[in-house]
């Protein structure tokens, strides 16, 4: 980022008969010092806008980048969730089965 400029100090317009009283190439010289500090003044209201887009467009993405590590943390703790119920599902299938075999007589243990 460029450093700011300092702006020039605005001095009130001459009367247009001292303007008359200046050498040609001096009024000259005015005119293109007036000019150049108009384009100036252009130039900073066209950087000021395009910094406040750019500010927009920054706000927009952090906006969705935390919108999208908030889907990403629900997702991963939906995941997990699902994967404890199947592991306890897994548990109690093994006991099921296993106590079931234990109350089974012999003949139908050997069927299992």
């Amino acid at each position: 980022m460029a450093p700011a400029q300092p702006t020039p100090a605005r001095v009130s317009e001459p009367p247009q008969d001292e303007l008359n009283s200046l050498p040609a190439d001096r009024r000259w010289e005015l005119m293109r010092q007036e000019t150049q500090y108009e384009a100036g003044e252009r130039e900073r209201r066209r950087q000021s806008r395009h910094q406040w887009f750019n500010g927009i467009g920054i706000l927009f993405g952090v906006f969705f980048a935390a919108a999208g590590l908030v889907a990403t943390a629900l997702s991963w703790q939906t995941g997990q969730d699902e994967l404890r119920t199947a592991r306890e599902g897994r548990i109690t299938g093994r006991y099921t089965r296993a106590t079931e075999e234990l109350g089974a007589s012999g003949r139908e243990r050997a069927r299992h």
